[in-house]
């Protein structure tokens, strides 16, 4: 087997695990909409399908390690390895609650930057100036529908925000403009630094 193939196994795997922490943060946000809306059959529902997700992603996980250890013992001669060294490692993804978090005090640092209101465009250029270093590819990547992960994340943020009251609810079409409980909660996330 060439490395070439086993690279595309290990890709494929490591894709399956991006997709199922995509769908478990999806399935936690809807959760939270159903708790913050009271509908506890949602709830339940939401709870089922985070548990079957995260049981099936172990399942994942373990083949994963599986095809290391296989594909390990298929590793090229020592001489070999020495004449192509392997490629630095990625950086390691950070978990879907901190980069929520930096999603949330970047997109309220990007408004406070712009005067308070922006359009949504602009907020996400000034956003990903603020957070680029902690975005991976996996991150930078596109999705199915054809927008860039980061993007919907940041959507899903604001979402969040005008639930929370951080950013205001009756703003025009396509414009962000942050609330003083938005402004209050960046003081604190800065003072915590």
């Amino acid at each position: 087997m060439t490395d070439e193939k086993r690279g595309r196994v290990a890709a494929a795997l490591k894709a399956v695990l991006n997709e199922l922490d995509v769908e478990l943060e999806w399935v936690n946000e809807e959760g939270a909409r159903a708790f913050v809306e009271g509908d506890y059959r949602r709830i339940d529902q939401a709870t089922a399908r985070g548990k079957r997700i995260k049981a099936f992603g172990q399942s994942v996980a373990d083949l994963q390690a599986g095809w290391e250890a296989f594909a390990n013992g298929l590793a090229p001669s020592r001489q070999e390895a020495l004449s192509h060294p392997p490629p630095s490692p990625s950086r390691p993804r950070q978990s879907a609650g901190t980069l929520r978090e930096a999603y949330r005090v970047a997109i309220l640092q990007a408004l406070v930057d712009m005067g308070g209101k922006a359009k949504v465009a602009e907020v996400l250029t000034r956003v990903y100036e603020i957070i680029r270093d902690q975005l991976g590819e996996h991150d930078l990547a596109t999705v199915p529908s054809g927008g860039i992960r980061w993007h919907q994340r940041a959507y899903g943020a604001c979402y969040w925000m005008r639930e929370q009251g951080l950013i205001r609810d009756d703003s025009p079409h396509g414009t962000w403009e942050i609330t003083d409980a938005g402004r209050t909660l960046l003081a604190k996330a800065r003072s915590d630094q």
